[in-house]
């Protein structure tokens, strides 16, 4: 659970609910072996765009070391903030603190505003109990703002 909730988290922050959740959205799943994303949750004015997004493989499956790459352009100073990751299997929403989940990608708060890439490797266990997962995290800043809504689905 722990590793799908990262794997949520990274995929959002690295192309990340203003509005409330529509949970018949979350349905239904796709094939073994997929991953798919998209903003449409996001705003227009959000100031985080995603640039550039790939994962490697494209269709990951649980055992698989995943690659996940990503250039952003964040378009306002961020001093702090949130990231909040909603699955469908877990409708509990999953807070982790913006600055801390920055710290691992080696960005330190405060952040300026200007492109930014990410890069990072993680292995999908193969025992992962919950191999399909819809979901959307949003990413906000200190102000309690939007910065970008990202919805996904994976199916390990």
């Amino acid at each position: 659970m722990k590793e799908l909730l990262i794997f949520a988290i990274l995929v959002t922050f690295s192309l990340v609910l203003a509005r409330p959740l529509d949970y018949q959205d979350l349905l239904p799943y796709e094939p073994f072996g997929s991953f798919s994303w998209d903003l449409k949750c996001s705003k227009a004015a959000d100031p985080m765009k995603v640039l550039n997004f790939t994962i490697s493989p494209q269709n990951p499956k649980r055992g698989d070391t995943v690659k996940l790459h990503a250039k952003i352009e964040l378009q306002e100073d961020v001093t702090g903030g949130s990231i909040t990751t909603i699955l469908s299997a877990f409708p509990m929403p999953y807070r982790m603190d913006l600055c801390t989940v920055l710290s691992k990608a080696q960005i330190n708060c405060p952040v300026k505003a200007g492109t930014y890439t990410f890069e990072q490797s993680f292995a999908i266990p193969s025992f992962l109990p919950v191999s399909s997962a819809k979901g959307r995290v949003t990413v906000k800043d200190q102000n309690n703002n939007e910065l970008i809504c990202v919805n996904f689905s994976a199916n390990l």
